[in-house]
């Protein structure tokens, strides 16, 4: 009786290579059965539970609304009585908000808009020709949305409102635009 090799040749070549018959290995065929297994018992388990990756996206944002709800009423009603408050000053900003603001322009606008503000990737912010207005709802506007057209970020989701105008405010008092 002969002993059965592993190594039996299939019978034909490419570029040279010959192909083997041999079984494929016992781990490998465990690794698939239990695949399909799996597959088996998860796919009804999935249909029966209902879960999805929708459902558990509408979970968590669910649960994130009602924690961050109260922080963002909070914020927009802070933000609505600094506007009440500029509205009954006239709206001219303090030369706190303005200091401020320089601080915050020197942190994040510099790279474009250079130390003294006359430009360099972005526009001179000391003339008096502006792209997008130079009132000071204007630029807060600008600030807060960006010119994604032109490079520019919108810096309200990052800063906040507070920071927004005391940037705008800072921007205005340059002296350009109107």
């Amino acid at each position: 009786m002969t002993e059965p090799t592993h190594d039996v040749l299939i019978g034909h070549t490419s570029d040279g290579i010959q192909e083997f018959d041999n079984p494929m290995p016992m781990w490998w065929l465990g690794i698939f059965w239990v695949t399909i297994l799996f597959a088996l018992v998860f796919t009804p388990y999935l249909a029966i539970t209902g879960w999805t990756q929708v459902a558990q996206y509408d979970q968590e944002m669910a649960a994130a609304e009602a924690e961050y709800a109260p922080k963002l009423a909070a914020q927009k009603a802070a933000a609505d009585q600094r506007r009440a408050e500029a509205a009954s000053t006239g709206g001219a900003p303090s030369a706190a908000d303005i200091d401020a603001g320089k601080a915050l322009f020197t942190t994040n606008c510099v790279a474009c808009h250079a130390a003294d503000a006359t430009g360099g990737i972005g526009p001179d912010l000391t003339d008096a020709e502006w792209l997008h207005g130079g009132s000071l709802e204007a630029i807060t506007k600008t600030v807060a949305d960006g010119v994604l057209a032109k490079g520019m970020i919108a810096w309200g989701p990052i800063l906040g409102d507070e920071k927004v105008g005391q940037v705008s405010a800072y921007v205005h008092s340059l002296g350009g635009g109107q």
